[in-house]
């Protein structure tokens, strides 16, 4: 992705929930059964590794790419009363992510 700015969620404001991203890592989760006329699987981002502004302004520097995955509370219900302080990415380790599944699933992955 080299730096190229993406949306990871709904915006209240042009730009608010974009992030300059370095690489996305896509796993899928299959549909058992699968909907009648519809695909089998569904894609979904287990990871991200993006610059943070924020951060490279209070270190005066660049700093390395942060690992991010999306909030779990904002998958399953976006903004709603479950996430009041409007959360959509959080960071983590890159060997802990969202889906509990992901080591035995690094087949089905493509990164970006």
């Amino acid at each position: 992705m080299h730096g190229q700015k993406l949306a990871f969620a709904e915006s209240s404001k042009p730009g608010d929930t974009t992030l300059e991203t370095d690489k996305i890592t896509f796993s899928s989760i299959k549909l058992d059964p699968p909907p009648s006329g519809k695909p089998w699987f569904f894609p979904i981002v287990s990871m991200a590794d993006v610059r943070l502004a924020a951060l490279e302004q209070m270190a005066g520097q660049q700093a390395q790419p942060q690992h991010i995955q999306l909030y779990p509370k904002y998958v399953e219900s976006g903004y709603g009363s479950e996430n009041t302080g409007k959360v959509f990415v959080e960071l983590i380790d890159p060997n802990d992510v969202i889906d509990p599944s992901y080591p035995k699933r690094k087949p089905k992955q493509w990164i970006c």
